[in-house]
């Protein structure tokens, strides 16, 4: 999903606070309005998207959004599919 930059807010990947999931996948956190969005994919209905009122909100609502997406048996979902493919990826098989 293509944001503006002026309402990309970044974040620290490498927080130990932060979910293990945030961390691999760098989700785009930003500012829509009063609401704070997290989001990994085309758009907020096919990707995987969280909001709430504060930052942390928003990426504990993205967090329990990943996880009920992997619960998904949807053999046709390219978000789904580029996650399973990445945790499939040891990092050995990368050259």
């Amino acid at each position: 999903m293509t944001i503006d930059e002026h309402y990309v807010i970044p974040m620290d990947y490498e927080s130990p606070n932060m979910p293990k999931a945030v961390k691999e996948f760098r989700p785009t956190l930003y500012k829509d309005d009063e609401m704070y969005c997290c989001i990994l994919g085309p758009d907020p209905a096919d990707g995987i998207f969280g909001s709430g009122a504060t930052e942390d909100e928003a990426i504990r609502s993205w967090s329990y959004a990943f996880k009920e997406r992997l619960q998904s048996k949807s053999k046709s979902d390219e978000v789904l599919q580029y996650i399973r493919d990445t945790l499939a990826t040891s990092p050995d098989d990368v050259w």
